[in-house]
């Protein structure tokens, strides 16, 4: 199957995007998605390549294996660039990026919390050898859930932030 050329969109950032000595190269490149059936939305990766390419033929050649490769990793790629350049260089939360940090630390407390409950139901204090009334150990072990529901959510902190850190480095 023959590439599909670039649409006028395509070319006007193309041309904004690269200096004059670089668009034909940069158009190859561009032509080399989108002429298999297995690379949809050709417009929006294009575009979505030239936005995440910061005007780099070497970035717009990885960028195009990367979408020829799967095109939803590039879209995610592109997408999560431009939302950090239009919120700046402040950390992002760790879970999910479009809820606040606030509320991810309430979940992971809350599934602490259940998870420290849930462990009443099934495990009775006198088989660990602890001489404490139901009530006591319902408590108990919801205070130790709510603890591993903030060390959970310190892990995961740490581990995104370091994730975020290398690929920065990259």
């Amino acid at each position: 199957m023959a590439p599909i050329a670039l649409s006028e969109a395509v070319r006007t950032k193309l041309r904004h995007s690269f200096p004059p000595q670089d668009h034909e190269r940069a158009e190859t490149l561009l032509l080399q998605y989108g002429g298999a059936p297995a690379e949809p939305d050709v417009e929006r990766v294009r575009l979505d390549i030239l936005d995440a390419s910061q005007s780099s033929l070497e970035k717009m050649r990885v960028l195009v294996t990367l979408a020829k490769t799967d095109f939803r990793d590039l879209i995610m790629l592109a997408e999560d660039e431009r939302v950090r350049r239009i919120r700046g260089s402040k950390r992002q939360s760790v879970l999910v990026p479009h809820v606040s940090k606030a509320s991810q630390l309430c979940v992971c407390l809350l599934l602490g919390a259940l998870s420290g409950y849930a462990l009443t139901l099934f495990v009775e204090p006198n088989a660990l050898g602890l001489n404490i009334t139901a009530s006591s150990w319902r408590w108990i072990a919801t205070l130790c859930g709510i603890v591993l529901g903030l060390v959970a959510y310190r892990i995961l902190e740490l581990l995104v932030h370091t994730k975020v850190r290398t690929r920065e480095q990259r």
